[in-house]
């Protein structure tokens, strides 16, 4: 099974205080140099950019795979830590906002077909059309013909009333239960 990670995805962090929007909606290629993953626009300067990493994949009782994807910065930054770039000597500190994301492939006729638009095999889920996942691909390097929505739709933190400022949250490995 093979497809793209430039499909829309869930923000690792937006910003209602400030007014700067969604952070982190998309895949990025792994990066090392520190200063190209923090968001200047917001005062904190968090470290924001998603990099993926395959962590686990699960089988179910259908036999769909249930691929976890962590997010590298996570492992890069941390919490209240100091640059990693030898040009800074302050003290100031900075937190990294992890966005991993969950997705599932279903076997349909001896073939795994990613989910689209939060269906996979027979079932869709109400995270149809939230805009934070995979759509039909449209057959070339360019990935995805618009925006979908995420089978595993429940993957968020940090909610205040009606606003989710973690809208992608998923971080570590995963088990299936039968």
């Amino acid at each position: 099974m093979s497809f793209p990670l430039n499909y829309v995805k869930g923000a690792a962090f937006e910003d209602y205080d400030n007014g700067t929007g969604l952070h982190g909606t998309k895949w990025n290629p792994w990066e090392d140099i520190f200063s190209n993953t923090q968001i200047a626009a917001m005062s904190t300067r968090p470290l924001i950019h998603p990099q993926p990493i395959l962590a686990n994949i699960e089988f179910d009782h259908e036999e769909s795979m249930i691929l976890v994807f962590n997010d590298r910065i996570g492992h890069q930054g941390g919490q209240a830590n100091f640059s990693t770039s030898a040009a800074s000597t302050g003290t100031t500190t900075f937190n990294t906002v992890a966005s991993g994301d969950i997705l599932r492939a279903s076997l349909t006729g001896g073939v795994y077909v990613l989910e689209n638009n939060a269906t996979s095999g027979l079932v869709t889920t109400a995270g149809a059309g939230n805009n934070q996942g995979p759509a039909t691909i449209n057959g070339t390097m360019n990935g995805y013909t618009g925006t979908g929505g995420e089978y595993y739709h429940g993957d968020f933190s940090l909610q205040y009333g009606t606003d989710i400022y973690h809208k992608d949250a998923v971080s570590g490995g995963s088990t299936f239960s039968r």
